[in-house]
């Protein structure tokens, strides 16, 4: 049973990380702002690419599937954006990580309350006003209440996963002083491999061959699949059993290399 004092600490900090939050409410205003030309430049620019309906379908992927899957991407991104790997590597490198482990709350928990906290409230900001722009502007068909709540699972266990792909980025900071380079190339294999900039139909059969042994595509290619209907029943709750398995094992792989820096480390510049 989780103990009382320490739960309080939890709901105390998230408390504070809601507020700081609020500071920055024009981000997320803007954001608003932004959402709906960023749909219209997808929508014009596949619009181009079917050829005003000369084109039914592509790999598989209609006009509307093409919209549809760049709108829930959209909505992912917002719900699992995270910094932690940039934020850990920055208290690694200023040494104020030192600090941080005479708490009670392992850096580990503080980091996810916070994100936790920040996407809670982006959900409300960001999430929610980018759905009802893009049903307001295409009018896409909404899945059934099963695959809905299959999505939102999968969308829950997508952002945990994103979370530790992006912290385990940041433990490399341990044993490289400068890793700014290293993170950029990171973020971008992520992305593609994600299905973020197209389906991963569209880079070919070897491709997915190696996309399929590594969790990128559990991040939003696969949760977009469900949510369009590309999956089946069976096959979406594939997806969610292969996400679990794959947090299980970034977490477990995370706690090996954390206790193994707190051994032979102290936070650099500490």
């Amino acid at each position: 049973m989780l103990n009382k004092s320490l739960f309080n600490k939890y709901i105390t900090l998230a408390n504070i990380n809601l507020k700081q939050i609020m500071i920055y409410r024009f981000e997320f205003m803007m954001s608003i702002v932004i959402t709906p030309i960023t749909l219209l430049v997808y929508y014009f620019t596949w619009t181009a690419i079917f050829g005003n309906g000369m084109m039914t379908s592509t790999l598989g992927y209609t006009l509307t599937d093409m919209i549809s899957y760049f709108v829930v991407g959209m909505v992912i991104n917002h719900a699992i954006y995270n910094n932690v790997g940039v934020d850990l590597q920055n208290k690694i490198m200023d040494g104020s990580l030192s600090a941080d482990l005479l708490k009670p709350i392992s850096p580990f928990f503080v980091f996810l309350i916070q994100n936790i906290t920040n996407r809670a409230f982006a959900f409300i900001a960001e999430v929610l006003p980018v759905f009802f722009i893009s049903l307001l502007m295409f009018k896409f068909q909404l899945p059934n209440m099963l695959t809905l709540l299959i999505f939102l699972i999968s969308l829950m266990l997508s952002f945990l996963l994103n979370f530790m792909i992006n912290i385990m980025m940041g433990l490399i900071a341990f044993w490289v002083k400068n890793i700014r380079s290293i993170q950029w190339f990171w973020f971008i294999i992520i992305r593609l491999f994600s299905g973020e900039f197209l389906p991963l139909e569209f880079f070919g059969a070897t491709f997915i061959t190696i996309s399929s042994f590594l969790p990128f595509q559990y991040i939003r290619y696969s949760p977009i699949r469900i949510f369009i209907g590309k999956l089946d029943v069976y096959a979406s709750l594939n997806v969610l059993f292969v996400q679990a398995i794959w947090i299980i094992i970034l977490i477990l792989v995370f706690q090996f290399f954390w206790k193994k820096a707190m051994k032979q480390f102290g936070a650099v510049g500490g």
